[in-house]
């Protein structure tokens, strides 16, 4: 009988972890904790920088690519080395819109109202 008590609860448990991780709700590795924590440190610095808080609107592919020329690590999104997909600057920009930038969301179409990018902080606009 113990056996089987100890075969049905096996079971349960990796049942139960498959769907944590299923779900996302296992915590992030120390690894993806400060990967994160240095993106969003780059992407404050980008903001600080070539972000206009308070005037016009932007799409979100537009500070896609600002950040990009920004950060040279990241100017290749499938990188070996420093890989960063456009969805992980789309997330880290919806963030910092809603505590640093105009407060708003991104509508249905990519667009962010209240913010923009600074063109002529951009070192490779044509002048």
């Amino acid at each position: 009988v113990s056996l089987q008590l100890a075969g049905v609860s096996a079971i349960s448990g990796a049942f139960w972890e498959v769907g944590r991780l299923a779900a996302g709700e296992k915590g992030a590795t120390r690894e993806e904790f400060e990967r994160d924590a240095e993106l969003t440190r780059e992407f404050e610095e980008f903001a600080n920088k070539r972000i206009v808080i308070g005037k016009g609107n932007c799409h979100r592919s537009d500070v896609t690519s600002a950040f990009r020329r920004f950060n040279p690590k990241y100017r290749v999104a499938d990188s070996d080395q420093f890989p960063l997909a456009d969805i992980e600057i789309e997330r880290i920009l919806r963030k910092w819109n809603r505590e640093k930038g105009s407060g708003g969301e991104m509508s249905s179409a990519g667009f962010f109202s209240g913010i923009s990018i600074n063109e002529a902080a951009d070192a490779f606009a044509p002048r």
